[in-house]
């Protein structure tokens, strides 16, 4: 393959092994040179009624979106971003009712169907926001994500490398809301504000009406980590 593009093909890479220590057999399933990844670890990566897996992986230098099959080892690749691109990839969601996958992009929501690969955008953050997480509700109709003022300007912030900007970010209590936005379109819905830091909006599995949420910053500022939120009822 010489050039890489939305909906190539990747040949099967896997390969089986067995541990040496345990003896269980383990099955490698890509070996290119070059990182792949799973989904954040709160998000299922299987569809297709278990049949495929979502991945990320940053072949021909650039992170994209992939389709593991998992009869026949076959990736599929699904977005097509350049390097520089604002994507985030690793907090892809997948909607439980149809095959259909949400990530975050410019500051915006992106919708991408798994069979066509087409993208479309479902919401922008307004100016002076930054998005955080997306979340599928379980009967597929809504996604869930919370908006951080962005504090960009007066807090030097890297929480990647060293969580550089961390307490001092909780110090200064951002607004910060919570919305539901239709899959289908439509304007967002606001769930839940307040000042204070949040972050890890994540929606029940089994639950529609319900979230978790989490306040963010070093525990000794943070009042209660983890907060569940009724959808309905605010």
């Amino acid at each position: 393959m010489t050039t890489a593009g939305k909906g190539k093909v990747w040949p099967t890479e896997w390969q089986k092994f067995d541990d040496p220590t345990t003896g269980v057999s383990v099955w490698q399933l890509t070996n290119y040179f070059a990182h792949s990844f799973h989904i954040y670890f709160t998000n299922n990566g299987w569809y297709d009624n278990g049949n495929k897996l979502l991945f990320g992986s940053d072949r021909w230098n650039a992170a994209n979106l992939y389709s593991l099959d998992l009869e026949n080892g076959s990736m599929t690749q699904l977005t097509d971003h350049d390097r520089n691109d604002g994507v985030g990839l690793q907090e892809t969601f997948i909607n439980p009712k149809k095959q259909e996958a949400y990530f975050t992009k410019d500051n915006k929501v992106v919708a991408l169907d798994l069979q066509t690969y087409e993208e479309r955008t479902l919401y922008e953050a307004p100016k002076g926001y930054n998005l955080g997480n997306v979340s599928c509700t379980a009967d597929g109709l809504s996604v869930c994500t919370a908006i951080k003022e962005d504090l960009s300007d007066r807090i030097p912030t890297n929480l990647g490398a060293g969580y550089g900007g961390f307490e001092e970010t909780a110090k200064a209590h951002p607004h910060c809301q919570i919305l539901s936005i239709p899959v289908a379109g439509g304007e967002a819905k606001l769930l839940h504000e307040e000042k204070t830091w949040i972050g890890h909006v994540n929606t029940s599995p089994t639950q529609p009406h319900l979230l978790s949420l989490c306040h963010e910053g070093p525990w000794h500022l943070v009042d209660h980590r983890i907060w569940c939120l009724d959808l309905n009822s605010g």
